[in-house]
């Protein structure tokens, strides 16, 4: 990844075993642009990995949820601002 690239916004997508991850992230990578990614540490509970989508709609991601097999969590990360730091927020979770 671009360093650029690292300060914009993006929703990522969280697993309890690195298997779903990359069983989802092949799944979804047909529809989205995706990229397997080290969770960020604004998060703990995950597999270690996360999948990142960059330019995908909020509603589109969400919309698919009921698809994924596994337990998931979606989370949007803003921007970095000016200390390095960014806001999360969870969007959905999937039991």
């Amino acid at each position: 990844m671009a360093g650029g690239r690292l300060n914009q916004p993006f929703y990522a997508m969280v697993f309890y075993a690195t298997e779903d991850t990359i069983r989802t992230e092949r799944q979804l990578s047909c529809i989205f642009e995706t990229a397997i990614m080290p969770t960020p540490r604004e998060i703990s509970e995950s597999c270690g990995f996360a999948i990142r989508f960059s330019h995908a709609e909020e509603d589109e991601l969400v919309a698919r949820l009921p698809e994924i097999e596994a337990a998931c969590a979606l989370y949007y990360f803003s921007a970095r601002d000016g200390k390095k730091h960014r806001a999360v927020r969870l969007v959905a979770k999937k039991p």
